[in-house]
C-alpha cells in the first residue's frame, strides 16, 4: 500500500484543468419554464443537479405545489422522483400530482413515496443510495425540513446539528457524475413565521444551515392565495445561489425570479413558472428600510454569531471578524442591540459587545402548516 493509498481527501489535491478551461457555471434543469426574449426562447430553471437546495414560506404559499409541480415535470419526461414526506400523506399527494396531469401509469413507475416517522439508520442511507444508483432520479424531495429534525433529536437553530443533517441525510442523495447522469436536485422545504413583524428577515435556521445550501435557496411569497375558483399566485424570491446561474430582477431590495400560478379549472390544476414582467418590477410601495432587507438581517445573523462566540469583543474586532463593510457591520450591531439580541457592556468610547438571546434572520415554526 502506498502512501497516496492511505491518504484522505485532506491532502488529495483536486486537478484544476477542468476548472481552468473557463467552463461557464452550471445551470439549473429542474423546475423548468420557458420565455421568449426578443423572438427567442430562453430555456429557465430553478434547481441544479447534485446539489442541495432549500424552499421556504408562509404557510399557503403553495411551495408544495411548486415542488410538485416539478414532480410532474420530470416523471411525465420519464425520469424518477424520490418523495419524502414529513407533512401530507400519499393521497393527496397523488391527488394534486393527477390534478397537475401526471398519468397513473407515471406515478405509479417513477414516483417514488415514503413517510418516515423515525430516525434514519445507516442501513436506510444505504438503501437510498442504491435506489439513487438504481432509478437515476432527477429530483428529490424533503417536504417539513422542521419536523426530519424534530425526528431526529435536532434542533433547526443548532449549527452543530445543521452540519450532522446535511451529512448524515441532504448529501447523501449526491453522487459522482457520470457523462450519462449528472445527480438528482435535492430539494427541501420548510416553513416560516407568517407575521412578518416575528420573521426578522428571510433566512431558514441558522447561518451554517444557510451555508449548507450549496445549491439555490428560495423564498415563496404568497401575493394571491390559491383555492377553489382563485387565481393563486406566489413570487419566487432568491435567497442564495452558490453556482450563480438564476436568472433574477431586482424588486424591493431583493432578487425576483418569477411567479408560480395556480388555477383550478374543471379538469385539474393549471400550473406553470414564468418570469417577472421587468416593467412592472419597480416597487409598489416604499421600499423595505434597509434594517428590514433580505441582506442585512443575514448581516445581522453573523454579527450576532461571532458576538456570541467571542464575548465580550469590541466593535473593530467584529469587524475583523465578519465579512462585510465597516459601516454595515457597525450599523449590524446597532440594529442587535436596539432589537435587545446584544448588548454593549462598555463604557465611553470602549465597547464590549456581549450577546442576550441567539438571532435567526428567520424563525420557523415546528410542524407549520402546509404549502
Amino acid at each position: 500500500m502506498t502512501d497516496q493509498d492511505t491518504r484522505t481527501n485532506w491532502t488529495k489535491q483536486i486537478d484544476l484543468s477542468e476548472a481552468l478551461k473557463g467552463a461557464p457555471p452550471p445551470s439549473p434543469m429542474v423546475g423548468r419554464w420557458s420565455d421568449s426574449v426578443d423572438g427567442t426562447t430562453v430555456h429557465r430553471a430553478l434547481f441544479y443537479p447534485n446539489e442541495v437546495h432549500s424552499v421556504g414560506g408562509e404557510p399557503e404559499a403553495m411551495k408544495s405545489w411548486l415542488l410538485l409541480l416539478a414532480s410532474a415535470q420530470e416523471i411525465n419526461a420519464g425520469s424518477h422522483v424520490l418523495y419524502l414526506d414529513m407533512e401530507a400523506n400519499d393521497r393527496s399527494i397523488v391527488d394534486r400530482l393527477r390534478l397537475l396531469g401526471a398519468s397513473k401509469m407515471r406515478i405509479k413507475k417513477s414516483f417514488h413515496y415514503f413517510r418516515p416517522d423515525e430516525r434514519i439508520t445507516e442501513a436506510d442511507q444505504a438503501w437510498f443510495g442504491k435506489l439513487v444508483r438504481r432509478h437515476e432520479p432527477t429530483l428529490v424531495v424533503l417536504d417539513g425540513v422542521t419536523e426530519a429534525y424534530s425526528l431526529h433529536g435536532l434542533s433547526i437553530n443548532a449549527a452543530e446539528d445543521a452540519a450532522t443533517w446535511f451529512r448524515d441525510f441532504s448529501r447523501r442523495f449526491q453522487v459522482t457524475p457520470s457523462e450519462d447522469y449528472d445527480g438528482p436536485a435535492i430539494v427541501e422545504l420548510d416553513h416560516v413565521v407568517k407575521s412578518r413583524d416575528e420573521r426578522n428577515g428571510w433566512a431558514i435556521g441558522t447561518q451554517h444551515k444557510k451555508a449548507g445550501i450549496k445549491g439555490a435557496m428560495y423564498i415563496v411569497e404568497s401575493v394571491a392565495q390559491f383555492g377553489k375558483g382563485k387565481h393563486g399566485r406566489s413570487r419566487l424570491l432568491l435567497g442564495k445561489d452558490s453556482p450563480g446561474g438564476v436568472d433574477w430582477v431586482p424588486f424591493k431590495r431583493q432578487r425576483y425570479v418569477g411567479d408560480l400560478h395556480c388555477v383550478a379549472t374543471d379538469d385539474g390544476v393549471d400550473a406553470w413558472i414564468e418570469s417577472p414582467d421587468i416593467d412592472v418590477t419597480a416597487p409598489d410601495g416604499p421600499e423595505l428600510p434597509l434594517v428590514e432587507t433580505y441582506e442585512f438581517r443575514l448581516l445581522m445573523q453573523q454579527v450576532s454569531a461571532f458576538v456570541a462566540a467571542n464575548p465580550g469583543c469590541s466593535k473593530r474586532r467584529a469587524r475583523d471578524g465578519v465579512i462585510g463593510t465597516n459601516e454595515r457591520i457597525a450599523s449590524a450591531l446597532e440594529a442587535l442591540v436596539a432589537e435587545g439580541y446584544v448588548a454593549n457592556e462598555g463604557t465611553g468610547n470602549r465597547s464590549k459587545y456581549v450577546s442576550v438571546k441567539d438571532f435567526t434572520a428567520m424563525k420557523v415554526v415546528p410542524g407549520g402548516g402546509g404549502g
